[in-house]
């Protein structure tokens, strides 16, 4: 469940970033390097697409892990900055700056991405739907987190 659940965060975080014109101002104030900028939406699709596919479940799942542990350094990095920056995770182009919530959403995707290396396997049609609840339950929480637009 839990691998569906980041294929599901990251495949909705990777499109917002595409069809969204501010994203990559976002993730320059952020402090995003350029090539970071262009390939990010990319990784996030076809990690998710992936881990949505359970196609190398184990591998896809520790590289989705690195990237959510890259994630909550950068948010953490950030939280002891004493500028404040969106960080623009689902084109959250609002003024509101990266908070404690950020990071600790970032904490647990990471943690879920181990559980999902740690039991492997194929997932069954249930687990496949909690998955999906799960993912979109975090992305409206943080879309909502900023009052973002739909």
């Amino acid at each position: 469940m839990e691998r569906v659940a980041l294929g599901t965060v990251l495949l909705l975080a990777g499109a917002f970033k595409l069809g969204q014109r501010a994203w990559p101002t976002a993730a320059a104030e952020f402090g995003a390097p350029r090539w970071v900028i262009g390939g990010l939406p990319w990784l996030e699709l076809v990690l998710g697409g992936l881990l949505m596919a359970q196609v190398g479940v184990r591998w896809t799942a520790a590289a989705s892990g690195i990237l959510f542990a890259l994630f909550t350094v950068a948010v953490a990095l950030r939280l002891r900055s004493t500028e404040q920056v969106p960080c623009g995770c689902f084109v959250e182009t609002s003024p509101e700056p990266v908070g404690l919530d950020t990071l600790v959403r970032n904490v647990l995707l990471t943690a879920m991405a181990a559980v999902g290396v740690v039991r492997g396997g194929q997932v069954g049609r249930p687990e496949v739907i909690a998955g999906v609840a799960v993912g979109l339950l975090i992305v409206a929480q943080s879309r909502s987190r900023i009052g973002a637009r739909r």
